[in-house]
Order: C-alpha cells, then structure tokens, then sequence
C-alpha cells in the first residue's frame, strides 16, 4: 500500500459516522434534524429544523 493510499484510509476513517450516535441524535434531538446534520445532510436537516420551527409557531 501506498503512503496516498494510507493518506487516503485515515481521512476516510476518520470521516465515518457511527450509526450508534446519529440513533441516539435521533432520539433526542430528530424533531430538529440533530442526526441529520451529524450525517453530513444539512440540506434536509435545515428543512426538518424549519418544519418544527414554524409548527410551534402556529401553536402559539
């Protein structure tokens, strides 16, 4: 193995996410899109976020 291809290992490594953690970012803080934005997908987590937002404004 090359010292690119090792390079290349680590960041990969060193970028996954464990599905232990987005679960429990699931549990605690999905009405917010917590998990989302751990995994990496801001896009649908800023929706998530906006969505639950503008619920509790119309409640009040």
């Amino acid at each position: 193995m090359s010292e690119a291809d090792a390079a290349t290992m680590m960041r990969y490594d060193a970028m996954k996410k464990s599905a232990a953690v987005a679960y429990i970012l699931w549990w605690f803080l999905g009405m917010f899109g917590g998990h989302r934005f751990y995994l990496g997908r801001p896009g649908s987590a800023a929706a998530i976020l906006c969505i639950t937002l503008v619920s509790f404004l119309l409640l009040i």
